[in-house]
């Protein structure tokens, strides 16, 4: 009973402490942080969209809007149903809040899914320490709830009302799906999450993995193409605007990805030759990704959100908030793991210099963009260093795991190298 309590608490106080500050004057500052809310994400946009839409003015006519007509009609109904401003807030804490016991469910799956890999690889016994215990296993979950709860990116990635929210609830209800075998569902939510965001199609990797011993993976990509297909069709002109604008980034104001400051700087004939090349860095490391972590999609699936994160065009930090939730899954890795202190200091220090050098850069005029560039570049390098260092982590623990306790190698004067 210890369990499901210290969850309804964690959950009371995600609640109340996004209550607090949605409802104080804060909130409208938090929603104007460039960190928070991009062209993509800003639900000021949507507002705006929907009014032009109620008067019969095409949204998308313009530089404003660049939601897809379902998600633009999705956002309209809640304005229409929920007209009452503070009801509408209580919308976003609510949907933030299910993500999370979805992402508390899905991570018990998660942790049954590891208890079972490593009763495979585990043969050295002087390695035994190494291995994940059932006492260790049964208190992720509630530490993944409390993470998502009581985060500070997840607070006030909610605080903020940007459309994060919801894509954050369909990523985590995918990763439901496909951990527990549920294909039709997570073929749903893989394709609306494509026709949100362009780049999340490689998460469809290890989906197939997930799901390739209950259903055949063409039958899985066969149905993730007809509903994508379908939901193109309902309004191809806004979902092919809204593609171009992701893929041609049109819009550069600043954000906490990589593009925006090269392409403010880069001359314009060699701007779709950097396009290309920007964009392939979300593709080029599926392939190797998948070939080393294929009897491991979970790890797989973490590595990609974090690829799509700093590669994607408009990111948010709702976007690091969603796979750092993930983060206690992995609880095993934590002891191999030797930049994690430099990694959050890093990442801790960005978010903190961040509005001072946005401040320093558009209103004191004492810098410029580089300040608030080198200051995003950091929080990105920060984040590659972070993958690096859990994927390194794992390939040593399934050695270990296999060969012995790493003491041994000491003992023997061997390292253990990557070649």
């Amino acid at each position: 009973m210890a369990a499901p309590v210290n969850a309804a608490l964690v959950l009371f106080g995600g609640y109340f402490l996004r209550l607090a500050l949605i409802l104080s004057n804060y909130s409208a500052r938090i929603a104007d942080r460039v960190e928070l809310s991009t062209p993509l994400n800003s639900w000021k946009r949507v507002v705006e969209g929907h009014f032009l839409l109620k008067h019969g003015i095409n949204p998308y006519s313009g530089d404003i809007l660049h939601e897809p007509y379902l998600s633009l009609k999705f956002y309209s109904m809640l304005i229409y149903l929920f007209r009452n401003g503070n009801a509408l807030k209580h919308v976003f804490i609510v949907m933030d809040l299910l993500t999370g016991l979805i992402l508390y469910a899905a991570s018990k799956k998660c942790v049954q899914i590891l208890l079972h890999q490593d009763r495979s690889l585990s043969k050295a016994q002087s390695s035994r320490k190494l291995v994940l215990t059932i006492p260790v296993a049964r208190q992720i979950p509630l530490f993944v709830l409390t993470v998502y709860c009581l985060s500070p990116f997840n607070i006030l990635s909610c605080v903020s009302q940007n459309t994060s929210v919801f894509d954050n609830f369909l990523h985590c209800l995918s990763l439901f799906a496909m951990v527990y075998g549920v294909w039709p569902l997570s073929t749903v939510t893989l394709a609306l999450l494509t026709s949100r965001c362009l780049h999340t199609v490689i998460l469809v990797v290890p989906a197939m993995m997930f799901i390739r011993h209950r259903t055949p993976c063409l039958l899985f990509i066969s149905a993730y193409v007809a509903i994508l297909a379908q939901l193109i069709s309902f309004n191809s002109d806004s979902h092919i605007s809204s593609y171009y604008f992701q893929l041609a980034v049109t819009d550069l104001t600043p954000n906490v990805g990589l593009f925006w400051y090269f392409f403010t700087e880069l001359f314009e004939h060699f701007r779709w030759f950097f396009l290309c090349v920007f964009h392939l860095n979300v593709l080029i490391y599926v392939l190797p990704l998948s070939v080393r972590l294929r009897k491991d999609p979970l790890l797989l699936y973490w590595s990609l959100l974090l690829i799509v994160s700093v590669f994607k065009p408009y990111p948010s930090l709702a976007d690091f908030a969603l796979y750092s939730s993930l983060l206690p899954i992995f609880r095993h890795l934590f002891d191999l793991m030797r930049q994690v202190v430099i990694v959050f200091a890093a990442i801790a220090v960005s978010c903190v210099l961040a509005p001072i050098m946005w401040h320093q850069w558009l209103f004191a005029y004492s810098g410029n963009a580089n300040f608030y560039f080198a200051i995003t570049l950091v929080y990105n390098v920060s984040q590659v260093f972070l993958l690096t260092d859990m994927l390194v982590s794992d390939m040593k623990r399934k050695f270990y795991l296999q060969h012995g306790d790493p003491k041994e190698f000491e003992a023997k004067k061997q390292k253990l190298t990557l070649e």
